[in-house]
């Protein structure tokens, strides 16, 4: 269980990535390049959200539960607003999917400003306030 912390956390590294081609590629007004970075973080995204929902939270919430009431509220807020920000990011990977016209760019870019502040705040949030929850409930993962 601990190692699920450690596995999110590369997730997210590889996420920030993959998010700096997006990046790169917008200001290149690269059409082929947006397109497939998109794609990479829409399966990279539904992966990751994935494996919170069916591996992280269910041992997470009911440990918590049981251990924490306090800490208990919080881990219920965090796994709400996940479903929720799930819901929007995919949204806009659909509003978004199939061919890119280069005069769209700048209003991709523009969305994506706003998600990618969504997405950023969720990450940095996770890791400050949500897994150390965890690894004090569970215990610290393993060192490589």
């Amino acid at each position: 269980m601990r190692d699920i912390i450690h596995t999110l956390e590369q997730q997210h590294r590889a996420l920030e990535k993959e998010v700096a081609m997006l990046e790169g590629a917008l200001a290149a007004k690269s059409a082929r390049g947006v397109r497939s970075a998109l794609d990479k973080l829409e399966g990279m995204l539904t992966v990751h959200f994935t494996l919170e929902q069916k591996e992280f939270y269910p041992p997470f919430l009911q440990r918590v539960e049981q251990a924490d009431p306090e800490a208990n509220k919080l881990v219920l807020l965090f796994h709400q607003n996940l479903e929720r920000i799930a819901l929007g990011v995919l949204a806009f990977f659909r509003r978004w999917n199939g061919e890119l016209e280069p005069a769209r760019l700048s209003e991709l870019n523009g969305e994506w400003k706003t998600t990618l502040k969504v997405l950023s705040g969720r990450l940095r949030d996770e890791e400050k306030v949500l897994h150390p929850i965890y690894v004090r409930l569970f215990g610290a993962p393993p060192t490589s």
